[in-house]
């Protein structure tokens, strides 16, 4: 589970073939909520608690970013799988289906894409990517009198699932920055307090 990463999540190369009877029957993920559970990081019979308001603040911070790299493992690890589930399912029904195609591009085609990306850049033009509308609002509905070839269907999952991945663990990323932030403020306060503390009677009144 350690290591895995958006770029694993997009990377749909299957390491070798396996036979349905080999590969795993994985559930459709539809609750991420268990993924917040992280084992703890410190033996609680033989660790030292926290003595005093700043140890204890210190150690907070220290959980949450324990807290934060292992959920987040936890999310990646989840969407990983779903992945896979996409990926063994069409397999499965392009298999019952018979719809073992691999379609090619025309020479046509293949002459026109390696002219385009041989071509010089126009200096006008602004190739920057801009901010784009959710591919739920870009696609186009399945036509219901047409369904779509299981393969083309699997890549539009796959699609949706990979920029809903995405959009799950910048919401994470953002709540924990939240958490992360509120004590880090809580931890200055206390350490001006502890100044305040260590000045002398007339220091702390012309303060």
């Amino acid at each position: 589970m350690a290591g895995l990463g958006i770029g694993d999540l997009m990377d749909l190369d299957l390491p070798h073939q396996q036979s349905q009877d080999e590969k795993e029957k994985i559930p459709r993920l539809t609750n991420l909520a268990g993924n917040i559970f992280v084992p703890l990081n410190i033996d609680l019979t033989t660790a030292t608690p926290p003595q005093g308001r700043m140890q204890r603040l210190e150690h907070i911070l220290r959980t949450i970013d324990c807290h934060r790299q292992g959920s987040r493992e936890n999310l990646l690890y989840m969407f990983d799988r779903e992945k896979q589930r996409i990926i063994n399912e069409a397999q499965l029904l392009e298999q019952q289906l018979n719809q073992d195609y691999r379609p090619e591009l025309s020479p046509e085609s293949e002459a026109q894409i390696l002219a385009n990306m041989n071509a010089p850049a126009d200096p006008n033009v602004d190739y920057n990517i801009k901010e784009m509308p959710p591919l739920l609002q870009a696609m186009r509905p399945e036509p219901a009198d047409r369904p779509l070839p299981v393969r083309e269907k699997a890549v539009r999952d796959l699609m949706m699932m990979i920029e809903g991945a995405i959009g799950q663990l910048d919401q994470f990323e953002h709540a924990m920055k939240g958490i992360k932030e509120k004590y880090l403020v809580i931890v200055e306060k206390e350490i001006e307090k502890m100044r305040d503390v260590e000045k002398r009677p007339e220091e702390r009144m012309g303060a």
